[in-house]
């Protein structure tokens, strides 16, 4: 909406411009008094001006917060499966480049999302299936554990300044027996083939200042 501002007060302002033009053309050889005209005209054309600029700006002046997703920075390690069910495990290293400890704490745990590719269109039909295992497992491959959230380990997360520390994001998915050992090269083939449109994970702090993206590295 503040584009189709600008663009409409820009226009309005060169369109006034040209008349003012036009004016001071035709009142070159006039009476000074029939100059009001064009001088109004010229100033209509700055206020507009003025008011495109303001509402152009207005973006960053309207203080609303910004998530910083680079002060602590991610990078993929490996797969990997944990337990007797298997679950998928992705093994990350954070490092807290900020100057100011880093914390998630248990409820933003709990909000640790996937990342979805640009473009990514949602698919009722998969979230549908959801409710029933045997079928989902059927439609995408993969094989739903009882939980539902994605899990960070460890957790809570505390990073002081320049502190490293690896973590694990566990996906309530597991590696189906039937595709044989869990060895990393198979696993990475098999999560490219069911979560095709998955591009990472997301982790924010609970004031939503600080965000850790764990990017896509199998």
């Amino acid at each position: 909406m503040r584009a189709y501002e600008f663009y409409l007060l820009g226009a309005c302002a060169l369109w006034v411009a040209a008349v003012a033009l036009r004016q001071i053309v035709r009142a070159r050889r006039a009476h000074p008094s029939e100059w009001i005209t064009p001088t109004l005209l010229l100033v209509t054309v700055a206020m507009l001006t003025v008011a495109a600029v303001e509402v152009h700006k207005w973006p960053e002046r309207s203080g609303l917060p910004v998530t910083d997703t680079t002060s602590v920075q991610a990078t993929f390690l490996e797969l990997a499966t944990e337990g007797s069910q298997r679950q998928l495990v992705f093994r990350y290293r954070v490092q807290n480049k900020a100057h100011s400890d880093f914390v998630l704490d248990s409820a933003a745990c709990a909000r640790v999302s996937f990342r979805f590719q640009p473009g990514a269109k949602y698919d009722p039909a998969s979230a549908l299936l959801e409710q029933d295992t045997p079928a989902h497992q059927r439609y995408t491959g993969l094989v739903r554990l009882g939980r539902r959230e994605i899990e960070l380990r460890p957790c809570p997360l505390v990073l002081k300044p320049g502190q490293s520390q690896d973590v694990a994001v566990a996906v309530p998915y597991a590696y189906p027996v039937t595709f044989g050992s869990p060895e990393e090269a198979t696993l990475r083939t098999y999560v490219r083939a069911t979560m095709r449109r998955v591009d990472g994970f997301g982790a924010a702090d609970s004031r939503g200042s600080h965000a850790i993206l764990f990017p896509k590295g199998w």
